[in-house]
């Protein structure tokens, strides 16, 4: 696993990445608060799955955390991920 960890795929890569099936880009998901998906629809992760955290605190970690891996994936300085989820925070 370490070497996993130490060569991340390049910031020029695009699409599916080979050790985690994600195609990119990444979205918050505009039904599920907090889900961020990958362009195929698939779910990538959970930002606070217990609803621990208000709602705009979900939607601002879920915007940022999609547009890191977004920014690193496809090499962009300025993502093309809004904070806000597709149609609206619920």
């Amino acid at each position: 696993m370490a070497d996993r960890l130490a060569s991340p795929a390049s910031p020029t890569d695009a699409g599916p990445h080979p050790l985690a099936n994600v195609t990119l880009p990444v979205r918050h998901n505009a039904e599920h608060l907090g889900v961020i998906d990958d362009a195929d629809g698939r779910e990538v992760c959970c930002v606070d799955m217990h609803n621990l955290r208000p709602d705009d605190e979900v939607v601002r970690l879920a915007g940022w955390i999609a547009a890191a891996i977004n920014a690193h994936g496809v090499g962009r300085s300025e993502p093309e991920v809004s904070a806000q989820p597709e149609g609206g925070a619920q």
